[in-house]
């Protein structure tokens, strides 16, 4: 027990790339043949037959550090994968936040359209907001901006691939002046797209103002 213990601790299995610890698992329990894995890497194995249905649960992964950049002076670059995040927080109350503020400048930006703002609470908003938060090009985008990279460094970075946020965000860039001077939305209005606009268009670091997109909330600080 000790050695297969031992074998199973020595393998890499950072978060997202448990390939090995997968294959190890799969050839020890000598079922490959019965084995699948799924699109987010889980290591699904279908033994027997009838009921009751029995299922047991493991992690794979580990907690690790992956290189995003080598620097001309052979220093790295690293994020840390799983575990308390670089803000050592241990829940997600800021992105559910977030995320709730996207929902609701999406509906005011749908009212401005004369469009449905229950749409920004359903499938096409909250919905396709959840898939991209969640994977993908944009989160590896995010994930380089939140290290401290400003966009134009992520972008050489991630070179060669469509990156359709940002695209959007230069669009938006030009028609939040012209709304503004219009009077169509106020000054303080969609805090948030600002701010990406800021980040993505303007190239000026990661600074969310949080107070602006919560406002009310002041005096539970």
């Amino acid at each position: 027990m000790f050695d297969l213990l031992r074998e199973l601790a020595e393998l890499p299995g950072v978060s997202g790339y448990e390939g090995p610890v997968r294959k190890y698992i799969a050839e020890r329990l000598n079922v490959s043949k019965l084995a699948r894995t799924d699109n987010i890497g889980n290591l699904i194995i279908d033994v027997g037959e009838g009921k009751p249905h029995i299922a047991l649960v493991a992690h794979m992964d580990e907690v690790g550090l992956v290189v995003t950049k080598i620097e001309e002076d052979g220093s790295l670059r690293f994020r840390k994968v799983g575990g308390v995040d670089e803000a050592g927080a241990h829940m997600y109350n800021l992105a559910a936040g977030l995320f709730a503020r996207g929902c609701t400048e999406m509906a005011r930006i749908l009212e401005i359209m004369h469009a449905t703002t229950a749409f920004a609470y359903g499938l096409p908003g909250a919905g396709d907001l959840y898939v991209t938060s969640v994977g993908g090009r944009t989160v590896r985008l995010g994930k380089l901006l939140g290290q401290g990279y400003r966009f134009s460094e992520a972008r050489q970075i991630m070179a060669g691939e469509t990156l359709e946020a940002a695209e959007i965000l230069r669009t938006m860039g030009k028609a939040l002046p012209k709304l503004t001077a219009r009077g169509v939305i106020a000054p303080d209005e969609l805090p948030l797209l600002r701010c990406l606009v800021d980040i993505v268009v303007h190239d000026k670091p990661v600074d969310l103002p949080l107070d602006s997109f919560f406002p009310g909330l002041e005096h539970l600080t």
